[in-house]
């Protein structure tokens, strides 16, 4: 949403608020990039700020009658692999976006998105999995939540399948991650 927006008020533009549906907030290093922008949590809704004086601006891009070609969509890079990794966690809960939602809030095509992620040596399944790994130890880090109630925020249907993910990529399981991490 922020790339659509920057298209008509420059690149430099950022939102005073960014709201997360889910208990999900950035970690410092994203919030060091985002200066003068406030993180809410746990919102009913997830949404951005947008000043009433941006609504009139003009689109400054012409529309085709075929839409928009390859050509025309911006390349992908570590920033917004790092974009995703900040906005893909507030829509665990619902389940995983497939990577043509992705794409589109990215505002890049199916491929380019494929190739951003493949030039960090990335698949849109290993984000994924990243992502719900880091949220999955965030939880368990710092809340008393069920393992269970772990599993079903961070996309998964069954719990047997958040726990064999996280040992993959843990190497342990979450009870002993939880029992041997300290307590944020």
């Amino acid at each position: 949403m922020v790339y659509v927006i920057r298209q008509f008020a420059g690149p430099n533009w950022a939102p005073a608020t960014i709201a997360f549906e889910a208990r999900y907030t950035p970690g410092p290093e994203t919030q060091s990039r985002w200066p003068h922008t406030r993180f809410l949590s746990g919102q009913k809704v997830s949404w951005i700020d947008v000043p009433i004086s941006l609504l009139s601006l003009p689109n400054p891009v012409k529309p085709t009658a075929s839409g928009p070609s390859e050509r025309e969509f911006r390349r992908i890079g570590t920033d917004a692999i790092t974009s995703l990794k900040m906005m893909l966690p507030s829509y665990l809960d619902k389940g995983p976006l497939g990577i043509a939602e992705v794409a589109e809030i990215a505002g890049t095509s199916v491929r380019s998105l494929q190739r951003g992620l493949a030039s960090a040596g990335l698949t849109y399944s290993r984000l994924l999995d990243q992502v719900r790994f880091e949220k999955g130890a965030d939880l368990l880090r710092k809340t008393d939540a069920r393992i269970i109630d772990v599993a079903f925020a961070t996309g998964y249907t069954d719990p047997a399948h958040f726990a064999r993910a996280f040992r993959r990529m843990a190497g342990i399981t979450p009870r002993e991650f939880r029992e041997n991490s300290p307590r944020a």
